[in-house]
């Protein structure tokens, strides 16, 4: 399955304190998961999510603050990513 049916923007980026909105639009409906994969590769934050056709607003707001640093912010299963700067 191709993943040029699946756009994803974040915002605000760079993040304070964590919380931030992922816009993702897809052309279907789909469950997919959130993952925020840090320098080293880990998983540090990971969310089951159910996409609507066209234009999702998702808050993400990890239970434990992530430190600050370069993370992935990516769309398991598909090349789809963005890179997610945290500041405190």
């Amino acid at each position: 399955e191709a993943d040029n049916h699946i756009t994803l923007s974040l915002y605000p980026n760079p993040v304070q304190q964590s919380n931030f909105t992922a816009t993702i639009s897809s052309e279907t409906a789909k469950q997919v998961t959130l993952d925020i994969i840090d320098a080293a590769g880990r998983t540090v934050y990971s969310t089951p999510t159910q996409l609507t056709e066209g234009k999702n607003y998702i808050n993400i707001s990890p239970t434990n603050a992530l430190p600050t640093g370069v993370y992935l912010f990516n769309i398991a299963g598909t090349t789809i990513n963005e890179k997610l700067v945290i500041t405190q």
